[in-house]
């Protein structure tokens, strides 16, 4: 059965009832996370950039400091904070990267407060509630930085960190229980954090930051469609303490955009659209995010799309309010507890507007399709592999729209999946079942020809202009458009500003020449793009003639004649602007032609009436001609004139005209006309075959002479007033002013000389001449002298002490011979000539210091008047130092002097070491020599002695000096009155001879070596070195002695066996004190006659010579566990030493040799050993253990 109600428009009200016998709520229990429910207060800061802490009465810990900077628009911003500490004075030190900019910090902190005493369960409860600038903070759940009384407890962070409390919860709230006893006087106190504000509880963590669009760009009645925000920001927990982000748990995790329109006169915000964002939750770190929020149709409230463009048009009092807020709810802790810092980085915000489509007018219509198509049939694609074609032959470089692609059978189809089209690259890419195809494939395209873009615009329909004439017969000279414009072609950009917010004009171009001109040539089908010259209209109507003529295209190409009954032809123009604009925010490009004239120029009509003026000139080339002893070859003309127009200006229409002018240069040939030569830069060159056939003769008064004509020929088409009294005036005016002729010739010149001349000597006169050195482009004035010098014709010769001279004289005789008595020389000329022979390397001599090197020297060097600079060098060990350069005395040019100061820092040479040091010195002539010396280094401080009467009476205890009493001063130091060497640069025949000779015995020679001064001459063998002691070297038979000399001026007798015997007889200031000498030979024959010369190395069984350096003595066994036992090739003046180096704390360190028992004679052992710090242990061992045993060395 059906029941219907007879008004549905009644309701049926029912009515139920429920008895709940039983309920169950099941919860559970889990840690949430809270924003600190901090308080805010705001301190100064002082000179130092920091806040006094004292101000505060109830800090317990800081959560957050911000820094307050008001910009020169007084808007304030706040800055995070993130390094900052409290310091001893109680102050809140911090650093940032605009602390200097800061004029006082926001500190977020929670407040101290005390704990309440149970005595019923002796736990310390936080308080309940507090109450901070009218708001309460209520639900205490934790206490962090717990004091009891002054002592610091911290913050109880797990069970397992032993803090000597504990936080937990009961009936009663949340407590603190003591390990310890505390007396339940103390004053207990801590951070306290609470969960709810005004009774709500803090689920929600967020952080926001504001923009503020001050831009004003859209025009009045703009369409605006919408826009997107981009905003590129970093998000989320930042300095995690306690706990792993990964025991965070959160389902809400968003970033809230809001887009308002801020009234800058009341300061109101109405809402224009807002969008949510759901942010990654399983990244609750600080994480980059970069988003891209359309401002669509779900964006907008409602009428928000119309408030936006309200806020954007120009001339409003709106700007644009953003609020970018990042929010998080309802977070899950795993852990005992968590603490972090939420953060918010916005790195950059970008609004892009959009307005719909540009606004495209072409003759006051919108433009639908901004291009000419041109269609193109039959186009072959170019193969470039099996299924890969390109496109090659194409008319136009535009875009183009594929209308049919198609192989010699088939027809290809984009949507059927027959090909991909690259319109990027202009390559088809076949596809499905033609991807192996190989064979032809063609296309119908048609072009975007002439496409309008930001920086292109054309005439989007071709403009045809029709002429009556027959082109064919009348040749078309120029063609001219006249175009009066209402807005001159060209473009301008506006940009926003900055500062103001305000769209302002950035650049502009307006000029007819932005006009592009395209003609359509009917030969090539093709559209030209053809070069026009403007011309400017004074007029002040706007109008501008662009004209083009044949020179540079060919008319008949862009002509085509419509009907053969006819002579009319069209020619077809687009007219486009073409610039690279840039940059801009809104760019507005465009002509408006109010309207064209064209004009077709034809060859010059019959009424044109030409006058070019002319000059008729003679160069005169007779004194060429007529001399026999010339021989012209070549005439180089060089003119010198100028042509120019005057109009007369008050009949022009127009201040413009069409002009081609040229200067024409004619010489008259051999057949009497005037022939058209062509000058270069108005210079003309004729040769000699060129001068015969043009060249004139007029015998009658025997010139010779060139006849010339130059001629100012022009053209021009002007456009004038025509009346019945109409007049032109056109002044032409060419003026010759000069021409300069150049010659070429050889000149033939013969003398004879007659026999009759008479020698005539120069005559030599004695004068005195300034002394000179003459260098390249210099002339160096040397010092006067009293000396002659010889005055000859033409000049002197100088007679000066500082250079070798050449005198030279110079005679040029004639000898005739065909004399009737003999072959006759006759003087013609001579001349004294005085030529300089200079040193290739300059020459000096160092003076001082002779033998010795203190730390603090003056050197003294000599040279030639014509060095110039003498540079000091020493030698490091490794390579010659330049130290400096030594000064050239102002009163004695010639002498150098240099002062080394702390040498022994730059040498690093201690004592008795040798110092090398080398001069360069260059003269005038930029010749250079170097000079090496060796000095021996002198560091060590004087120790000077005074001794009174002979050094045994005592004058302290009553002796009394009298005048007579000797006081005698020894310095201590060696006495160099006498050189120690003697340079191998020296003259050896200073020397007395008799020294020279050196008186003992070889083996096997019974004779005396004598040495001749000069020659060092021998008799055992006969052998000859000239002049100096390079390379003497004496190498006879090998069982007897070596000898040699080397230039270290020093006598070493090279050998390895014994010490040997020199003769006592040597030269006084000649010192034998250095070298060795070992001998081979029999030696018995030493006795008391004879000079002993000392050694370098040791003389003992062990000399280690021939050991390598670095090496373990050889028949000695070490032991290094302690450091090293090594051959160093020379110590303090002694060659090849062992040295034992300690180098590690632990281990022994020795060297030791087991040796044959002496069992007779002298059982001396002698040894030498120096220790650098004799505070150190050293053992030495001499033991008789069956074998002699010897140990040296350093234990442990």
């Amino acid at each position: 059965l059906v029941y219907e109600r007879a008004d549905s428009l009644i309701p049926i009200n029912m009515s139920q009832q429920v008895n709940v016998l039983e309920c169950l709520l099941l919860g559970e229990s889990q840690q949430m996370l809270y924003p600190e429910s901090s308080f805010k207060i705001e301190l100064p800061l002082n000179e130092n950039f920091r806040a006094d802490l004292t101000t505060i009465d109830d800090l317990g810990e800081i959560v957050a400091v911000y820094g307050t900077y008001i910009n020169s628009e007084s808007i304030i911003y706040e800055y995070p904070i993130y390094s900052y500490w409290v310091t001893s004075n109680n102050e809140l030190a911090f650093n940032s990267p605009m602390k200097y900019m800061f004029t006082d910090i926001s500190i977020e902190y929670i407040p101290q407060l005390p704990l309440i005493y149970n005595s019923t369960d002796g736990y310390w409860y936080l308080p309940d509630s507090a109450v901070y600038d009218q708001e309460s903070f209520v639900n205490p759940f934790f206490v962090s930085s717990l004091y009891v009384n002054n002592s610091f407890y911290g913050t109880y962070v797990h069970p397992d960190v032993d803090v000597n409390y504990t936080v937990g919860t009961n009936s009663y709230g949340t407590f603190v229980a003591f390990t310890g006893n505390v007396h339940a006087d103390s004053l207990v106190r801590g951070a306290v954090h609470f969960g709810k504000i005004n009774n709500t509880y803090l689920y929600r963590i967020y952080l926001a930051d504001d923009l503020l669009y001050q831009y004003n760009v859209l025009e009045e009645g703009s369409d605006v469609m919408g826009g997107t925000l981009q905003l590129d920001l970093n998000v989320g927990f930042k300095d995690v303490l306690y706990s792993e982000l990964s025991q965070v748990a959160s389902e809400n995790y968003q970033l809230l955009v809001n887009v308002s329109q801020l009234d800058t006169k009341t300061n109101e915000l109405k809402i224009i659209g807002r969008a949510s964002i759901d942010l990654d939750s399983s990244l609750l770190g600080f994480h980059n995010y970069k988003l891209d929020i359309p401002l669509k149709d779900d964006f907008f409230e409602l009428g928000g799309q119309e408030l936006l463009k309200q806020t954007l048009t120009r001339g409003t009092n709106y700007d644009l309010f953003i609020s970018v807020e990042s929010s998080l709810f309802d977070c899950i802790v795993d852990g005992n507890l968590f603490k972090g810092v939420f953060a918010q980085e916005l790195i950059r915000a970008n609004f892009m507007l959009d307005v719909g489509e540009a606004q495209l007018i072409f003759n006051g219509t919108q433009v639908d399709i901004p291009y000419i198509p041109i269609f193109q049939e039959g186009v072959p694609l170019t193969k470039i592999r099996a299924g890969l074609y390109e496109f090659n032959s194409l008319d136009y470089s535009s875009d183009f729209i594929i209308e049919t692609l198609y192989t010699d059978k088939n027809v290809l189809f984009e949507s059927s999946s027959d090909y991909i089209f690259n319109s990027e690259l202009n390559k088809i890419t076949l596809i499905g079942s033609y991807r192996d195809y190989s064979g032809k494939v063609y296309a119908n395209i048609t072009y975007k020809t002439f496409e309008w873009n930001s920086d292109f615009i054309s005439t989007l329909e071709p403009i045809t202009f029709t002429f009556d004439k027959d082109y064919l017969q009348d040749i078309t000279k120029y063609l001219e458009f006249i175009i009066q414009y209402n807005k001159i072609p060209g473009y301008e950009t506006e940009k926003i500003d900055s500062d103001t917010g305000r769209v302002v004009l950035s650049d502009e171009k307006k000029s007819p020449t932005s006009l592009n001109i395209y003609l359509y040539n009917f030969v090539d089908d093709t559209w030209d793009l053809v070069n026009f010259i403007v011309y400017s209209d004074y007029s002040g109507t706007n109008s501008f003639s662009y004209v083009v003529d044949r020179n540079f295209i060919t008319f008949e190409q862009y002509f085509n004649k419509t009907s053969l009954s006819s002579e009319e032809f069209q020619l077809k123009t687009i007219f486009t602007i073409e610039e690279d604009i840039g940059e801009y925010f809104i760019s507005t490009i465009g002509f408006d032609i109010n309207s064209i004239n064209s004009s077709i120029y034809y060859n010059t009509p019959n009424t044109e009436h030409t006058v070019n003026p002319e000059v008729i000139f003679d160069i005169d080339l007779t004194d060429y001609y007529t001399n026999p002893e010339i021989y012209l070859e070549q005439v180089k003309i060089n003119l010198d004139y100028y042509s120019e127009l005057e109009f007369d200006n008050a009949f022009l229409f127009s201040d413009y005209m069409l002009l081609q002018e040229q200067d024409n240069f004619y010489l008259r040939n051999e057949y009497l006309e005037f022939e058209l030569f062509e000058l270069d830069e108005d210079v003309l060159s004729l040769s000699r075959k060129e001068l015969e056939r043009i060249i004139y003769h007029d015998i009658e008064n025997d010139k010779y002479f060139l006849r010339a004509k130059i001629e100012y020929d022009f053209e021009c088409i002007i456009e004038i007033n025509l009346g019945s009294n109409s007049k032109l005036e056109i002044l032409s005016k060419l003026s010759l002013v000069k021409y300069d002729l150049s010659v070429s010739y050889s000149y033939y010149e013969t003398t004879r000389i007659s026999a009759q001349e008479i020698d005539v000597p120069f005559e030599l006169t004695a004068i005195f001449a300034p002394n000179y050195i003459e260098a390249s482009q210099t002339i160096y004035r040397k010092a006067d002298d009293d000396k002659t010098d010889i005055g000859v014709f033409g000049g002197y010769l100088c007679d000066s002490d500082t250079n070798q001279r050449l005198m030279l004289r110079q005679m040029l005789y004639y000898n005739f011979t065909g004399s009737q008595e003999k072959d006759s020389l006759i003087l013609l000329d001579h001349e004294y000539t005085d030529s300089i022979l200079q040193n290739t390397v300059p020459y000096g001599k160092l003076i001082f210091p002779i033998d010795y090197l203190i730390n603090t020297t003056d050197f003294m060097f000599i040279a030639d008047e014509d060095v110039i600079s003498v540079e000091f060098y020493y030698h490091n060990g490794t390579d010659y130092v330049k130290n400096g350069d030594m000064l050239k005395d102002s009163i004695y040019p010639e002498i150098f002097t240099y002062t080394w100061i702390n040498s022994s820092l730059d040498t690093e040479v201690s004592s008795g070491e040798v110092v090398k040091i080398l001069l360069n010195i260059t003269n005038l002539f930029g010749y250079n020599g170097e000079y090496e010396y060796f000095l021996i280094a002198d560091y060590d401080k004087p120790s000077p002695t005074i001794t009174a009467g002979s050094g045994t009476e005592n004058f302290e205890e009553g002796m009394i000096a009298d005048p007579s009493t000797p006081f005698i001063f020894n310095s201590n130091e060696i006495i160099t009155e006498d050189p120690q060497h003697y340079s191998w640069y020296d003259n050896f025949t200073t020397f007395d001879s008799s020294n020279m000779a050196q008186s003992f015995y070889p083996d096997g020679y019974s004779s005396l070596w004598n040495m001749n001064p000069l020659n060092l001459y021998n008799q055992y063998p006969t052998s000859t070195t000239l002049e100096d002691f390079n390379g003497w070297n004496l190498d006879y038979d090998p069982e007897f002695s070596i000898s040699s000399f080397d230039n270290t001026e020093q006598l070493k007798l090279n050998s390895s066996v014994a010490p040997a015997s020199i003769p006592a007889n040597q030269p006084d200031g000649f010192s034998l004190d250095q070298g060795m000498s070992d001998w081979a030979g029999d030696l018995n024959a030493i006795d008391d006659d004879y000079t002993t010369f000392s050694q370098t190395y040791y003389p003992g069984t062990y000399s280690f010579e021939d050991d390598t350096d670095g090496g373990n003595p050889s028949g000695w066994s070490t032991y290094e566990l302690g450091g090293t036992v090594a051959i160093e090739s020379s110590y303090s003046g002694h060659a090849k030493i062992v040295k034992i180096e300690d180098t590690v704390a632990t281990g022994g360190l020795y060297m030791s040799n087991a040796f044959t028992p002496i069992t007779s004679g002298d059982a001396t052992i002698e040894f030498w050993h120096h220790m650098s710090d004799y505070n150190a242990p050293m053992v030495i061992t001499v033991s008789d253990d069956g074998d002699g045993y010897f140990e040296g060395g350093i234990t442990y």
